[in-house]
């Protein structure tokens, strides 16, 4: 999991559903952050921590897989401000 990967290193690293609400993942109901003590701004930092650390777990390359045609805008803003890039290739 992306929890367990924290300090670990592998040459590939995959990392699945990087869809449009698969990450982030949060709650549709944004009222609960307030219930535990959290904005939904610290909850999307939080998430933000957390993918980092599963991209850059990666020695040579990371792969993430979404549904075709919505891999998430979170994703893209990430691997934009490390300077890669974001490829899509379909597989029938």
């Amino acid at each position: 999991t992306m929890h367990k990967s924290k300090g670990l290193e592998a040459e590939v690293v995959v990392i699945l559903e990087t869809d449009e609400g698969g990450i982030p993942k949060t709650h549709p109901d944004t009222s609960l952050y307030g219930v535990f003590g959290e904005t939904e701004e610290v909850a999307m930092d939080d998430q933000k921590r957390l993918f980092y650390v599963a991209m850059t777990r990666a020695t040579e390359k990371t792969i993430m897989v979404s549904e075709k045609g919505k891999i998430s805008r979170f994703v893209k803003e990430i691997a934009g401000n490390l300077g890669g890039e974001v490829a899509e290739m379909v597989l029938d």
